[in-house]
This record gives C-alpha cells, sequence and structure tokens, in this order.
C-alpha cells in the first residue's frame, strides 16, 4: 500500500476536476453558479430553519444563528468555487494589510523561494502531480515585539505561616528581523491556511497579538 502518494480511490482527481476548466470557461460558469446561489438561499435558509425548530439543532449549543450562518456559508463555498478556484492576490501579497494592528510591534517581509527544481520531482506526490501546480515564492513576514513585558508570579510562606505572593516584571528584547536564530530562542510559526491561493498572516490582530503577548519572533506566511 502506497500512502500519500496518489489519490484515494474512487475519488475525483484534480486533472479533470471542475476546477481545472480554462478560466474563459470558468469565470462565467461561476457568475451563473454565484447567481443560482443568491435565488437558492431565501427558501434554502427557511427550510433549515424548519429543521431546526423541528428535529433540534445538530449540536446542543448552536444557536439558529449559527446554524443559518454555517450551512449558508457552506452553500455559498460549494456553489462559488464549483467551476473555479479563488485567483490568488499576488499584487497586495507582499504588502502589509492598512488595518493590521501593529501597536508595538514591527514587521518585515521577504520572499520566501519555492523548491528547487532538481526537487521538484521528487516532492511532487498525489495530486501535485499535475502541470497546472506551479512552483511560485511566496511572501514570509517576520513580526517582533520591540518589547515585551512578561509577569511571573511566586508564592512565598514566612515565619507565622501566612502565604504572600511576589511578582516579577522583566522587560524581554526580542530579536528583530530576519536576525539569525540563537540555540535556545524559539520562534512562532504561524501558517493562516488557505493553501497559498487566499488568506494573509497579517489580516487579523491575531500574528500581533502572539507575538507581543508571548514576547517571541513570529514568521508568518
Amino acid at each position: 500500500m502506497q500512502l500519500h502518494s496518489d489519490p484515494p480511490p474512487n475519488t475525483l482527481s484534480n486533472p479533470s476536476a471542475p476546477s481545472s476548466l480554462p478560466r474563459a470557461l470558468a469565470i462565467p460558469l461561476s457568475i451563473i453558479s454565484t447567481i443560482s446561489y443568491i435565488l437558492l438561499l431565501p427558501s434554502y435558509l427557511v427550510f433549515q430553519t424548519t429543521i431546526y425548530y423541528t428535529l433540534g439543532p445538530p449540536y446542543p449549543d448552536w444557536t439558529l444563528g449559527t446554524l443559518l450562518f454555517t450551512r449558508g456559508l457552506g452553500l455559498f463555498l460549494s456553489f462559488q468555487y464549483r467551476f473555479g478556484l479563488p485567483q490568488p492576490d499576488r499584487a497586495s501579497a507582499y504588502k502589509v494589510p492598512v488595518g493590521a494592528r501593529r501597536k508595538g510591534c514591527a514587521v518585515e517581509c521577504r520572499p520566501v523561494a519555492g523548491i528547487p527544481v532538481v526537487e521538484e520531482d521528487e516532492l511532487r506526490i498525489g495530486w501535485m502531480r499535475q502541470t497546472s501546480v506551479k512552483v511560485v515564492d511566496v511572501p514570509g513576514f517576520m513580526v517582533w515585539p520591540e518589547s515585551a513585558s512578561l509577569s511571573k508570579t511566586t508564592a512565598n510562606g514566612n515565619a507565622n505561616g501566612n502565604a504572600t505572593t511576589t511578582t516579577t516584571t522583566t522587560t524581554t528584547h526580542s530579536a528583530q528581523g530576519y536576525a539569525k536564530a540563537k540555540p535556545d530562542e524559539k520562534i512562532i510559526y504561524y501558517l493562516v491556511g488557505g493553501g497559498f491561493i487566499s488568506g494573509h498572516p497579517l489580516r487579523t490582530h491575531l500574528a500581533w497579538w502572539s507575538s507581543k503577548l508571548v514576547g517571541v519572533r513570529l514568521f508568518g506566511e
């Protein structure tokens, strides 16, 4: 048995999947699919509401709003990307989003080179064995706190048997940018997801907040 070398049996492989259609054909079909979704959505939400009040929520803590949002989003994705995958936003991929919360942190962006051509054949497995999968450079963002205050609380006892607490605050300074990591240094590796097609590691405050909170550098791509 081969593991991870070929697509699972009885599944639709990517070369024949709808997402591999030419853009000239995929875009009009995606537009038609989106219009169909808009027309279907009201009745679909009514159906889901009926199911919610007759059979109950699929999970005990799900509200009606959670159910409708989840089901509606799932239906949207199935319609939107039925005939074409989203195109990568190469123009803004290397830019720091305006809405990123950078208070107390700095950032440096560098391109991360794709795998060498000599290693490409060896690493192409499963669905990657097709000409439509290309090796490309992707942006890598190194985020680091300008300074971080780490608090540590310890409990102590005295002669009277009473417990006292002591809080010690230490200000640490993280290495900056892409400087070589020290042997004992920890760096957070943050993958935003999206298969390098959509998503940006700095689109939300999570990267900045995590780097500043932990007091270490964070590398996101």
